[in-house]
């Protein structure tokens, strides 16, 4: 099954940030290859009671290198407020549903509101070894933020946190 992930990333500053997709339909945005995220709530281990506030830790997400790259480090740079950062998942449709099945449509979202970027990390594979060669250039890019929202489209289901 195929799946894809795109950034849409808003700075107040420089606008919409290009990326290298040349999809239709998503032309301009930034193709993601993985990424991380992690809400942790502190508990008491013999009650499960919450102890605290949640902690958040940044969403992480790893990209090629591609025009984007001096938008994000500029963003770095500056510490740009960036307005929304949204990471659309897109998955293969199931048969029986609506729009047909094969295609593939927009399952899930993150939008993250009020956000700023707190790490860059670029990095090559050994270049050497031939087994690496077929693989590019990654960054490794860390957002935080004021909200989250998740957005399951499928079912129209929405779940947020802000602070």
């Amino acid at each position: 099954m195929a799946l894809s992930s795109y950034l849409v990333v808003k700075g107040q500053n420089q606008g919409q940030f290009k990326g290298g997709s040349i999809q239709k339909g998503r032309e301009g945005w930034i193709e993601i290859i993985a990424y991380n995220h992690e809400i942790q709530s502190p508990y008491d281990s013999s009650s499960g009671m919450a102890t605290g506030k949640r902690q958040h830790q940044p969403l992480i997400v790893w990209k090629e290198i591609d025009q984007s790259t001096i938008s994000l480090f500029q963003a770095l740079i500056d510490n740009e407020l960036l307005t929304t950062v949204e990471l659309k998942n897109f998955s293969q449709n199931k048969l029986g549903t609506v729009g047909g099945a094969g295609k593939e449509v927009l399952s899930y979202s993150i939008t993250l509101t009020n956000a700023r970027m707190v790490g860059i990390k670029s990095a090559m594979l050994n270049n050497k070894n031939p087994e690496l060669t077929r693989y590019e250039r990654t960054e490794e890019i860390s957002f935080v933020y004021e909200k989250i929202e998740f957005h399951w489209h499928l079912g129209n289901k929405t779940a947020e946190d802000h602070w």
